[in-house]
């Protein structure tokens, strides 16, 4: 029943509020996170800039053409991810179905035991296509990142492919 469910709230168009649509990066964290959790009511931690982890290795880089050729990720997208300004700029979305807390470590006594994080969304001209990279820590030497590759059909996301970039 909770699948159910899950596919019929995934199928409704998702708006902020009656007079302006969700933007686009905000309906990819919405969709990643709802297919990673399952779960719209227990409550995760998000780190409140985004992270590009294993992206920014120069190693990544200079292999970006292996990776592309063994992987299904459209290498624009994947490129448009790894040129973007990494700086400490603050995530913007207010979850709406996924009962999200978003913190920076400076402002936090102890942090969570486990925690997310998100870069930004690289989307396509047509808007029909996002590539993002989700990581997720859970502790000592249990950790993972992941590029996520999604597409657009009609007015749901559907997930095409995703890459683990790394896990420990």
């Amino acid at each position: 029943m909770k699948n159910l469910f899950f596919i019929f709230v995934l199928s409704i168009p998702l708006y902020v509020n009656a007079n302006s649509q969700m933007s686009l990066e905000h309906q990819a964290y919405e969709f990643v996170f709802n297919e990673i959790m399952q779960d719209a009511v227990s409550e995760i931690y998000i780190m409140n800039t985004f992270q590009y982890g294993r992206l920014k290795d120069e190693e990544f880089k200079k292999n970006i053409d292996v990776f592309i050729s063994t992987s299904k990720m459209p290498k624009p997208l994947v490129v448009e991810l790894i040129n973007r300004e990494s700086g400490s700029k603050k995530v913007s979305w207010k979850s709406i179905m996924v009962n999200a807390t978003f913190f920076s470590f400076k402002h936090l006594i102890e942090p969570p035991n486990e925690y997310y994080y998100v870069s930004h969304v690289a989307v396509d001209r047509e808007n029909l296509e996002a590539v993002l990279l989700i990581g997720n820590y859970c502790g000592v030497l249990c950790a993972y990142e992941r590029l996520i590759h999604i597409k657009k059909y009609g007015l749901q996301w559907r997930l095409v492919s995703g890459e683990l970039l790394f896990v420990s």
